[in-house]
């Protein structure tokens, strides 16, 4: 039988590491994803060089894939962001959908 806390055991070090790493909250890692979400995007669209390629990479379905999310993602968060917060969210989706939108006519 398992026991009851099975989980990681995790040095007092390795805690205070990952205070600082890892988001107070999930708002706060939503907020965090739909940024890198939009990163993703560009590198999809062929808009920046793919870091591990050091070249554009083009695959418009994984760029719609993120497009997608991302804004699915500040759907949801909206309403518990400050006004400034979701302006520039706003501003982000909206600018990654001219972007996608441009890609794909591109061929």
């Amino acid at each position: 039988m398992a026991a009851e806390n099975a989980g990681p055991q995790w040095t007092p070090e390795m805690r205070a590491m990952m205070e600082k790493v890892l988001p107070k909250d999930v708002t706060a890692l939503i907020k965090s994803l739909i940024p890198m979400l939009a990163s993703q995007a560009f590198i999809y669209m062929g808009r920046v060089d793919n870091p591990l390629q050091g070249r554009p990479t083009r695959d418009l379905k994984q760029a719609h894939l993120a497009v997608e999310c991302a804004v699915a993602l500040l759907d949801k968060v909206s309403p518990m962001l400050n006004e400034a917060e979701l302006a520039s969210m706003r501003q982000m989706a909206t600018e990654l959908k001219m972007h996608y939108v441009t890609a794909c006519g591109e061929g």
